[in-house]
């Protein structure tokens, strides 16, 4: 594990004694929109999608995903000011993740600069993650947005084989199933993506 190479030997020995290993099953909810949030999660293997979650009828919007030694920085920000999830994570494969109780959280950022770097990395990028949404929102289509979220999992899954439904797709983007099976319809005669049961290809670069 690369972070750890970049840790304070003390505080890998806390993270040893306090931190909790938990296994999240494909398709689980790691945390959910409203849950009180006791933990912070360091994912360690595998990867978690960050949805934001409209409380009055639980339409999705999709963020980012969550890589290896990676943490939420939403997540983090309700931590910290003691408030529930603001979004749905949900793991994307079988997901490895290290949570840290709420208590340590404060006390780490006080006592250990390689932690307070770690916290803030994730920070400035997922503000810039953010950033991007709020433009794409803004000034793209839903044809183009809806390329940018392909070609983004494509380079999270190393693959151009993307394992999604229609449905997950536009749940993503916010949107309905018909609407995203007719982009994709489209797309698909345009060459720019092949289309199969549970799976879309991607057909541009990674």
């Amino acid at each position: 594990m690369m972070l750890a190479q970049k840790l304070e030997p003390a505080l890998l020995q806390d993270i040893q004694r306090v931190a909790k290993p938990c296994s999240v099953a494909e398709g689980e909810i790691l945390m959910d929109y409203g849950q009180p949030i006791t933990m912070l999660p360091i994912i360690t293997a595998g990867r978690v999608g960050v949805y934001s979650v409209d409380g009055r009828d639980d339409t999705e919007l999709y963020l980012y995903a969550l890589l290896p030694e990676e943490t939420c920085a939403l997540t983090l920000g309700c931590c910290l000011y003691q408030q529930p999830s603001q979004i749905r994570a949900v793991a994307e494969t079988d997901t490895e993740v290290l949570l840290v109780p709420l208590a340590y959280v404060a006390q780490w950022l006080e006592a250990y600069p390689s932690f307070r770097q770690f916290v803030y990395q994730n920070l400035s990028g997922r503000f810039m993650d953010l950033i991007r949404i709020v433009e794409a929102l803004a000034f793209s289509s839903l044809p183009q947005r809806l390329e940018d979220f392909l070609h983004q999992k494509a380079r999270e899954q190393g693959s151009r084989l993307v394992s999604l439904t229609h449905e997950q797709v536009a749940g993503a983007l916010g949107t309905s199933r018909v609407v995203v099976s007719r982009i994709l319809k489209q797309l698909e005669r345009q060459g720019r993506v092949l289309l199969f049961r549970h799976q879309i290809k991607w057909m541009g670069e990674l």
